[in-house]
């Protein structure tokens, strides 16, 4: 549900539990199930947030990196983000076209880290891959947001301590910003036929 702050900027509000992370289906995994699993096993799970675009009339194709943009605020020292890019068959399956996963502490170099403040709104951009896609007409797109992506990204304790030394889990309560120039994105690379095709 889309909310609104005393100050007039809208938000989905979402409630991260590293006791219970949301589970990997599919993707690209070398030891774990892999491939475009239907993702909707996990729509109705606590602390998931998806969207759906409107049925695409033509057909178009993806070719290149895609990654997410997203502002955020939240009331721990760190967190995980991840991200879930689906087509959205007629026939209602959410199928995986590619995933990521961003831990903010890291958001501007895996040099150093950078703790989260309480209520402070940031931008995050999560890496989704490599994708050469076609979406075909009537099928959607649609993204899915958790706080976890378990086993296939090692689950975030959100404690804001040192990794791999962590004493305690902690909820964590994240805002996702939708208002003006605090709006989640997916920046998608469309393909076109006349620049990317070349004669061999």
């Amino acid at each position: 549900m889309l909310e609104e702050s005393e100050e007039g900027e809208n938000f989905y509000y979402v409630k991260f539990d590293p006791e219970n992370p949301i589970p990997t289906v599919g993707g690209a995994n070398l030891f774990l199930e892999s491939g475009p699993y239907d993702q909707r096993l996990i729509l109705s799970k606590e602390g998931v947030l998806y969207f759906s675009s409107k049925p695409f009339e033509v057909s178009f194709k993806l070719m290149g990196n895609v990654y997410s943009e997203i502002y955020f605020s939240t009331d721990v020292r760190d967190l995980d983000l991840c991200l879930r890019l689906v087509d959205i068959y007629p026939d209602e399956r959410w199928m995986l076209i590619g995933d990521g996963c961003q831990r903010p502490r890291f958001r501007e170099s895996f040099e150093y880290e950078l703790p989260l403040e309480e209520g402070k709104i940031y931008k995050l951009k999560i890496d989704l891959g490599n994708s050469f896609y076609s979406f075909s007409p009537n099928h959607s797109l649609g993204i899915i947001l958790t706080g976890s992506n378990y086993p296939r990204f090692e689950a975030n304790p959100q404690s804001g301590e040192e990794i791999h030394k962590e004493t305690k889990k902690q909820i964590t309560n994240v805002k996702i910003f939708a208002y003006k120039r605090y709006n989640l994105k997916v920046v998608l690379p469309l393909y076109k036929d006349k620049e990317h095709k070349r004669p061999f």
